[in-house]
């Protein structure tokens, strides 16, 4: 495939096959030979991380009731950036406290391993405990259990939207039907006529993956009268045009041209010969007879030659044009007394 025409919004990828060698039959249809895509590497514009306003320092007033400890706040991401917008800034902040010195007499153990985490998804908590060596009858000392935030993965999210994605020729309330759509599910939309989708929109994390509605394609053979190999003609991109072929004694008022799904109205017609050719010694106006609208196969009656001469042939329309006969001199019969 080649690069995206676009290096942000909306853009085509193209590809192409040759074929050999050129006497090869059947020929390849043109539109089997070239193919495009939709591509969007980045959206336009860019679009920059959001984030909230720094939550409460916690705990309150300190994580240790005497000797050092710490505390800690936090702020959420509102809208996530895309590949061109700025960055998230820093989600976390840690502080060290101190609300009072702690009794000499306090002796604890190691801090234990963390536990697992109390989710398996999202934020859980986790905690260690410590005990006490040395029993204090007056006196404070620190905290024996301690509990952290923790997140083994996130969780799936669901695909919501205040206002639907915007999808080019896509009808609007079958799209705004995918709100709410589960992460890692699929929700599919309808296009307008002589347009369908590329595929469902696919809900991955929280965002919908892009998907466009691209010109129907001729897929049904159109039936047409007295046309021969239209078989071919299946299949074919919008924009794209089938030659279309009739019998013998019929001419065709153009070729079929899909557009959006449906192929153009052309038909076979029965051929006529409208140009009558000028002969030379030959009856009518100008040497031209009057042999207009003759339809093929048909000889025109009216053609004729001038005394002392005689007709090679008769004048027959062949499909579409007339044949060549000429007006020679006459042959003597008997010979003369």
């Amino acid at each position: 495939w080649s690069h995206c025409s676009a290096t942000c919004g909306l853009g085509t990828q193209r590809t192409r096959r040759t074929f050999g060698p050129d006497v090869c039959a059947p020929k390849p249809k043109v539109a089997s030979l070239h193919k495009e895509k939709a591509c969007e590497l980045v959206e336009c514009g860019g679009r920059d991380c959001h984030v909230s306003d720094w939550g409460e320092w916690s705990p309150q007033p300190c994580s240790e009731p005497c000797g050092p400890g710490e505390q800690t706040r936090l702020r959420r991401v509102l809208a996530k950036p895309d590949a061109t917008g700025r960055p998230c800034p820093v989600l976390y902040q840690r502080a060290f406290c101190e609300v009072q010195k702690c009794a000499r007499e306090c002796r604890l153990s190691a801090w234990s391993s963390w536990s697992r985490c109390s989710m398996t998804c999202g934020v859980g908590h986790m905690k260690r405990t410590r005990s006490s060596l040395l029993t204090v009858s007056n006196g404070i000392c620190p905290h024996l259990q301690e509990t952290a935030p923790c997140e083994v993965a996130p969780c799936p999210t669901h695909c919501t939207f205040a206002l639907a994605p915007s999808i080019p020729n896509s009808k609007k309330e079958t799209v705004q039907v995918c709100n709410g759509t589960k992460a890692l599910h699929s929700c599919s939309f309808e296009c307008e006529e002589g347009f369908e989708p590329d595929g469902p929109l696919i809900c991955n994390q929280g965002i919908f993956i892009p998907n466009w509605c691209f010109p129907r394609i001729c897929r049904e053979v159109p039936k047409i009268e007295h046309a021969v190999r239209l078989r071919g003609c299946r299949d074919y991109p919008s924009g794209s045009s089938c030659r279309l072929m009739c019998r013998p004694g019929y001419r065709k008022t153009g070729d079929l041209l899909c557009d959006h799904g449906k192929f153009s109205n052309s038909t076979c017609l029965e051929a006529t010969c409208t140009e009558v050719p000028r002969i030379a010694h030959s009856t009518g106006p100008g040497g031209v007879p009057e042999c207009n609208e003759i339809s093929a196969g048909h000889r025109c009656d009216n053609f004729t030659c001038v005394e002392g001469y005689m007709k090679s042939k008769e004048l027959v329309c062949e499909d579409v044009n007339f044949n060549r006969p000429r007006c020679r001199e006459a042959y003597c019969d008997s010979a003369p007394p």
